[in-house]
């Protein structure tokens, strides 16, 4: 089922009526700042690198104030995952400049699978209550996904099942990459969703299963959805077939970028998401099946431009050439990085806003032939939003190659 266009999509936290997605409006309300440019370059105000993260403070995150009023977090939640997502991925050290969990690091998986493992333990403490979730989809959903978390066995499709009992408990957790917040990432959102309906699971097990069958259906669509994409792009990360990243070092790591051009990059690419989104509904509703359209999203994003760049061809791979050998001057930097280094996955998901990110097709010709419609002959190609997020023909997380199929990655940093 494709994802509703821009103006049926979900709607703010704060609009809507339900009662658990507004308390997780209120205890995790997101701090976002977007660039406020055109899409000239030249004329964009300096950005501030585009942040997305919860508090229960009154502090002041990126230009944008967190609600002043304090919370309490759900008495019946065990007493270990009372803390906010801020607080939480300092504990276990995670990036401060991605907006959710790599859990592609080892050591972040660990932080939050034992972060994880105490809503298990909950639940095995109340044999009767688990038995009953065991009855229902949603409640087997977050049960394979904190089984999978207490094994050290925590893989992105574990987050869809957390997040798919979310959404079944009747929590949004959408945010500004993601018009249903099921996105395979654990994130301020999935994190605060987590603790209010883990609470109501507790507090009114009966009530709060019985709303399963009412949201489920949709929230496993979603799911559905988010894992089709990932699986298209080889961008899940399954325990014991993907291989973890490390924190890339300060020498691959660029600063966020202020320039006017990444500014305007950035700019166009909320500005083409919405025409983009119709377009691929209207295709997947023709053919019945998910359609990818990266280079004529980034090429419909970098045309926004002034003055434009202009892409020629087919594959998403072509784009590399052209970019250095035609348009040089509009890049302060060209790097290339090798597409299998574990420092690769958490450089790319440190990129500024507005560095446009080209992998290469796979080299093995019988590779290609075999998949003559997706990135082992076509590559990729995206600009980065900033925050670990990229856009191509949708938001996404950062594409980093978890199942080998590109055969180089090329990053074009704007100036």
């Amino acid at each position: 089922m494709p994802l509703p266009p821009s103006s049926s999509r979900p709607l703010p936290l704060s609009q809507s009526l339900s009662p658990l997605a507004q308390r997780i409006d209120t205890q995790a309300a997101p701090v976002s700042t977007a660039p406020t440019v055109s899409a000239t370059a030249g004329t964009s105000q300096v950005p501030t690198h585009p942040v997305t993260a919860f508090s229960s403070s009154a502090a002041v995150q990126a230009g944008s104030a967190v609600p002043s009023a304090s919370f309490l977090f759900p008495e019946s939640i065990p007493e270990g995952t009372k803390v906010t997502y801020q607080d939480f991925s300092q504990k276990i050290k995670a990036n401060p400049r991605v907006d959710y969990i790599e859990i592609d690091r080892k050591d972040l998986n660990q932080g939050l699978s034992q972060f994880l493992t105490q809503y298990k333990e909950a639940l095995d403490a109340k044999p009767e209550l688990r038995e009953q979730l065991a009855q229902s989809p949603a409640g087997r959903a977050l049960l394979e996904a904190l089984d999978n978390a207490a094994k050290g066995q925590l893989g992105t499709a574990d987050v869809l099942k957390l997040q798919t009992f979310i959404v079944a408990s009747g929590g949004n957790i959408s945010h500004r990459n993601s018009a249903t917040g099921v996105d395979g990432d654990y994130g301020p959102r999935t994190h605060a969703g987590l603790q209010e309906a883990f609470a109501q699971i507790l507090d009114t097990p009966d009530q709060a299963i019985a709303s399963f069958e009412s949201n489920y259906t949709r929230a496993q669509e979603y799911a559905t959805n988010e894992q089709t994409d990932r699986q298209g792009l080889g961008n899940m990360f399954i325990p014991g077939q993907s291989t973890y990243s490390e924190a890339a070092s300060d020498d691959l790591t660029a600063p966020p970028s202020s320039t006017n051009m990444g500014s305007a990059i950035t700019q166009a690419a909320r500005n083409s998401e919405p025409q983009m989104a119709r377009t691929l509904a209207s295709l997947q509703a023709q053919s019945g099946r998910k359609h990818y359209r990266c280079y004529q999203g980034v090429k419909q994003v970098l045309n926004q431009l002034q003055p434009p760049i202009s892409l020629s061809g087919g594959s998403a791979y072509q784009a590399a050439d052209q970019l250095r050998n035609q348009y040089s001057e509009r890049f302060s930097d060209i790097r290339s990085f090798d597409p299998k280094s574990a420092s690769t996955k958490s450089m790319l998901r440190n990129l500024p806003a507005g560095a446009v990110v080209v992998w290469g097709r796979n080299e093995s010709v019988s590779k290609r032939s075999a998949n003559p419609n997706n990135g082992y002959s076509h590559g990729h190609i995206s600009v980065a939003l900033g925050g670990g997020r990229e856009y191509s023909d949708r938001y996404r997380s950062q594409i980093t190659n978890n199942d080998g199929r590109y055969s180089s990655v090329t990053v074009f940093y704007p100036k």
